[in-house]
Parts: structure tokens; C-alpha cells; sequence
């Protein structure tokens, strides 16, 4: 089934992707973290039933993960994949409802009651928010959240409080990051209720250097959906134009263009690759590409690649238990069929 980060997006060549997330809760119950199994399971058939109601206009098939009837590697491919966080699986207390290509989940018993999560690829923080925002008015008609005419809708972490939404978009600004700009930048939007931070490919791995970074909005009270859409898109696009800029610049070095020869060689030769060496090489030939001095292949390959090439996903892709050095091996012959 072709899946959303397989998709070539708007921007594509700094931004990886949007997400747009919006988090509620039912009123009369505790949150998840304080309710017994019994209150838990009541408020997941709830959320299960307005969600796959076939009156509801929902519009959507949803494939349903029980995180205490999965196993590891499962749990672990989902995290992989961004669809939960990674200790969500192993609490074995909720669960996610998920479209074929995973575009659209809806998380059951996190923080919150209810999480509705929308994925594109490239910049569509529109079309992301229009279509999170359409299922959590159907699903409100069935679940009415819990709402304050003061506060707005009502969540377990009061920074979440009026909007209850979270958007972001993940972007590749290796220019910006080598020229040592990143945290000026960064300090400068936190006055403006933005937060851009390192977005490491393996979050357990502290010391990882990346070129990822994540830019959010703060703010949930104050602003509504629109003006912070706005803001956020606005930031991104003024951010879109300085990696730009100094990736002309970096392009031209020597230095660099040696580093994206020899990544791109290495990841056409190798007989086997490591996870944890897989992401730096390939967002050295992702500049590369951007920056024109790679040709035949486009970014979005590269970003399937950096998402399926991960540990539990790629095992479950291939339907066995894999060794180590299967899978390094593995990982090494899907590189060079896409990278030729």
C-alpha cells in the first residue's frame, strides 16, 4: 500500500514533511493516566465506535492496533514510523486507529483521551489542519469533548489548552546547521511563540548531530487555528529561503561536494549499511540532490528510504526475524536498487 512519506510534497527540498495533531478529552472521565482498565476500555469503545460509524461521514477505513495485543517489533515500527511516541506501546494501555497510508491516526488513551494526527509530505500545513479539523467536528457530534468558553478545549498538559492543536513541519536545513545559525535562529523564534529544535532520526541516541529540525507552534491559548497556521507558515517560509540562500554557498565547497561523493559511494557500493550510519549518509546525498549536484533520483526517495529502512519496519516488511547483519545486508541492497 503506498504510503504518505512515499509522496513527493510541496517544498520537498527543505521540507520533509507536516503534521498537524489536535488533542482532546471526554468529559466526565479522568484523564487516561488516572482511569482504571475498566473506564480505559469504555472510553476506547467509545472513540472506536464514532470513528468506524458508518452513518458518521467519517469517510475513512481504519485499520485498529490494541497496544497490549501487539507485539515488540510492531510496537516498535510504529514508533518508528511516528505514529505514537516511543513508550506508548510499551504502557499496553491504548490504542490507534490508522488509514492504509498512514496519513490519518487517531491515538486512544495517550495523554489525552483522544489524539487526531494528520501526515503530508512537503508543506501542507492547509490541507493537514482542514482534514484534522473535518473528523474531530464529526467525531465532537458523537464524543462531545470537553470544552471551556474561557479555555477552550480541555487537555491533560495545560500548555495545550484553547486550540489543543500542535503543528510542525519537519524540515532539512543542513546549510543553515553547518553555518552554526541554527540556535541565533531558534532563540529569535521562541520570542515569537515558535519552537525549532533538532529533530534526531534515533531519539535514544542523545549525542546524534542532525540536520533535521522540527519547527512548532507554542502557543494553543490566545490565537486560533488559523493565526497560528499562519504564523508557522509564514516562519517556514522565510526559513525555506535562508537555507536556500546558504545552501548555494555550501554547495560550492569543495569540502562539501567531496562529502556528498563520498556518501553517495558508499551507498552504492556497500554490502552491508548500519542504522545508525544509514541517516547521516543519506541526508548528505538529500543536500545533494537538493543542491543539483546529485541528478536521477528525487528526495522523496530519500525520505521512504530513512523511513523504511528502520530497524522493526524493515523487518516487518520482510515478514521474517532477521539477524543484525541480514538486515544491515538487507538495508544495503534496497539502497542501491533505488540509488542505482
Amino acid at each position: 500500500m503506498h504510503k504518505w512519506y512515499q509522496e513527493a510534497g510541496e517544498q520537498n527540498d527543505v521540507v520533509i514533511s507536516t503534521r498537524v495533531r489536535l488533542a482532546r478529552s471526554l468529559p466526565g472521565y479522568p484523564y487516561p493516566k488516572r482511569m482504571n482498565a475498566a473506564g480505559r476500555q469504555q472510553v476506547e469503545q467509545m472513540i472506536y465506535e464514532a470513528a468506524t460509524n458508518e452513518n458518521a461521514a467519517v469517510g475513512h477505513q481504519f485499520a485498529y492496533w490494541r497496544m497490549e495485543d501487539i507485539g515488540r517489533t510492531d510496537g516498535l515500527s510504529l514508533a518508528e514510523r511516528r505514529l505514537v511516541q516511543p513508550d506508548f506501546p510499551a504502557d499496553r494501555m491504548g490504542g490507534l486507529l490508522v488509514t492504509q497510508d498512514e496519513s490519518l491516526s487517531l491515538l486512544v488513551n495517550g495523554e489525552d483521551h483522544l489524539r487526531i494526527q494528520v501526515f503530508r509530505a512537503g508543506m501542507e500545513l492547509e490541507s493537514a489542519y482542514a482534514e484534522a479539523d473535518h473528523l474531530d467536528t464529526i467525531l465532537d457530534k458523537e464524543l462531545h469533548f470537553a470544552f471551556d468558553p474561557k479555555l477552550g478545549y480541555l487537555t491533560q498538559d495545560p500548555a495545550n489548552l484553547g486550540t489543543g492543536m500542535r503543528a510542525s513541519v519537519l524540515l532539512h536545513l543542513p546549510a543553515l546547521h553547518e553555518s552554526g545559525s541554527i540556535g541565533r535562529i531558534a532563540a529569535g523564534l521562541a520570542k515569537l511563540g515558535l519552537v525549532l529544535e533538532e529533530e534526531p532520526f534515533d531519539p535514544s541516541n542523545e549525542e546524534e548531530q542532525t540536520s533535521r529540525h522540527l519547527l512548532s507552534n507554542r502557543l494553543t491559548l490566545g490565537l486560533n487555528e488559523e493565526e497560528a497556521l499562519r504564523n508557522l507558515k509564514s516562519i517556514a517560509q522565510q526559513l525555506l529561503v535562508q537555507e536556500r540562500t546558504a545552501r548555494l554557498s555550501l554547495a560550492e565547497k569543495l569540502e562539501m561536494q567531496d562529502a556528498v561523493s563520498r556518501a553517495l559511494g558508499v551507498l552504492q557500493s556497500a554490502k552491508m549499511l548500519g542504522e545508525q550510519e544509514l541517516p547521516d549518509l543519506l541526508y548528505r546525498v538529500r543536500l545533494g540532490i537538493a543542491a543539483g549536484l546529485i541528478s536521477g533520483v528525487g528526495v522523496e526517495k530519500i525520505d521512504a528510504l530513512l523511513m523504511e529502512l528502520q530497524p522493526a519496519t524493515l523487518t516487518l516488511a520482510c515478514g521474517r526475524r532477521l539477524s543484525q547483519s541480514q538486515r544491515d545486508g538487507l538495508r544495503a541492497e534496497v539502497v542501491q536498487r533505488v540509488l542505482g
